[in-house]
């Protein structure tokens, strides 16, 4: 079971997780973030999931890469903002290596300096 909770910035959109999302429920996170962002017309995403129970395994984390490559267009950026102990860039690489521009990290001001960069 898991809680998302969005918040509306003039710049970004901000997507908050916690609790225990299953594989499903990242698959919806995804597919989501892309209809959100057509309907606002926004081009940048934040998604917090530090409040997570645990990171997602492996194979997860490779099948969130690809998923991400085969939605997102190339003009949208998505920064995660993860807890140190849980980051190995996996995810990341799998995306950008698809066309994502995709950023994680655990310090906020470097995901929104990130995310304000011009492409």
């Amino acid at each position: 079971m898991f809680q998302l909770d969005e918040i509306e910035h003039p710049d970004y959109l901000e997507y908050v997780v916690t609790g225990s999302p299953d594989n499903e429920e990242w698959m919806g996170l995804i597919d989501r973030v892309e209809a959100d962002c057509k309907r606002l017309k926004q081009r940048r995403v934040l998604v917090d999931v530090q409040g997570c129970d645990s990171a997602p395994q492996p194979m997860q984390r490779y099948n969130l890469g690809v998923a991400m490559g085969k939605t997102f267009s190339s003009g949208l950026r998505i920064a995660v903002q993860d807890r140190t102990e849980n980051i190995d860039f996996f995810w990341e690489t799998v995306a950008v290596n698809r066309g994502v521009k995709a950023k994680v990290s655990s310090k906020r001001e470097v995901l929104l300096a990130w995310l304000k960069e011009e492409d």
